[in-house]
């Protein structure tokens, strides 16, 4: 057997392109064999993960003097694809033959987005884990434009930001696609377990004269599973009003600041001698108002303050009480560590007057 396709080795992986095989049953030297009348079959060989290519004859083609012409349908994906033509039975044994076709992508219809490396159900909302977003140029059957290096313009919605933080990027894609990372937005300032925003996050593509692309990925938050507790200071003085803010936090199985959670927290001293100004305090937003601890004059030691709601695990945190000392320096504290230069960005700074132990000094008359 020989096989010519005129040529027509590349073919648009439309589904409607075709390529034309002549098969020929020839002799030993060559000369066709006008009296040849056999039963042909085709099979096919997709490499590099292709399938769908071609459309191979759905039943046996039988050769008419020697000569058999078959058109191959193309499907619609793209990829390489080895032809092989043989006789049917096993008796009836003649060389094969075989012809390599590449199936190649149409004109750029639209763009498309992926988001990749994401769980079953979307992305977690912790300001810190990211996902992969991939964006495609392809054609109307979703095969990628290999010669298309366009711009794209990626937008992203509010609850969520790109990698560098920002809600829009441009991008250059090469052989037709571009990538970058996005991530769930927090708030401003940012506490010790951040406030984020869960929801859905769209994600656009846009590149010029073609169709722009859309997905959308669930920024979620696992369910509350335990409290945290933090303080202000980890060590106050005995006898000293001030005392230290106490704060519960409803966390996920992860650690994570439930942002939705508005559980009741139940604190209480589990051991040494201090009070509380308040032992229930409801969450918003995952997070607890300040309760103020403070320490029995005269008691040095370590206070034990534990936090609970309901059937979630219980937090634990302790404070140290010193005896009181004397004012050594001041200690400046920002509300958080950025701002942006803008003319109208403010933030609250704290001086706090300590000892040489690092306490609170709330005796002090000092002034600045």
């Amino acid at each position: 057997l020989t096989l010519d396709s005129q040529g027509q080795l590349t073919v648009v992986a439309n589904g409607v392109s075709s390529t034309t095989l002549t098969v020929i049953i020839s002799d030993q030297y060559g000369n066709r064999n006008y009296g040849a009348n056999n039963e042909l079959v085709f099979t096919k060989v997709e490499t590099g993960g292709a399938t769908g290519t071609v459309i191979l004859p759905g039943s046996i083609v039988t050769a008419e003097s020697g000569r058999a012409v078959v058109v191959l349908m193309s499907g619609t994906k793209t990829g390489q694809v080895r032809v092989t033509i043989a006789t049917n039975t096993a008796t009836d044994v003649l060389t094969a033959a075989a012809i390599d076709l590449s199936l190649i992508a149409g004109a750029a219809t639209h763009v498309e987005i992926e988001v990749n490396n994401r769980t079953s159900i979307g992305l977690k909302a912790n300001g810190v884990t990211e996902s992969t977003v991939t964006l495609r140029i392809v054609d109307d059957n979703s095969n990628v434009v290999p010669d298309r290096n366009d711009v794209v313009t990626v937008g992203i919605s509010s609850s969520g930001v790109f990698n560098d933080g920002s809600s829009e990027l441009v991008l250059n894609a090469s052989g037709g696609i571009a990538t970058t990372l996005i991530k769930s937005k927090v708030s401003m300032p940012v506490d010790e377990y951040l406030l984020v925003y869960p929801g859905w996050i769209t994600l656009t593509g846009t590149v010029t004269g073609l169709t722009a692309g859309t997905t959308s990925v669930l920024s979620y938050q696992g369910a509350p599973s335990r409290v945290a507790l933090s303080s202000r200071d980890n060590k106050i003085k005995s006898g000293d009003s001030a005392g230290t803010q106490v704060y519960g936090w409803i966390l996920d199985s992860d650690g994570d600041r439930v942002s939705s959670a508005n559980n009741t927290v139940t604190f209480s001293i589990v051991s040494g001698n201090g009070s509380l100004d308040s032992t229930l305090e409801p969450a918003i937003d995952g997070k607890t108002a300040g309760v103020k601890l403070t320490g029995t004059s005269g008691y040095n030691g370590i206070i034990r303050v534990n936090g609970e709601s309901g059937s979630l695990t219980a937090g634990m945190l302790e404070v140290q009480s010193s005896l009181t000392g004397v004012p050594v320096y001041v200690e400046l504290v920002p509300q958080r560590s950025t701002m942006t230069a803008n003319g109208t960005d403010n933030m609250v700074v704290t001086a706090y007057i300590k000892d040489i132990d690092g306490y609170v000094m709330d005796n002090s008359s000092s002034s600045w």
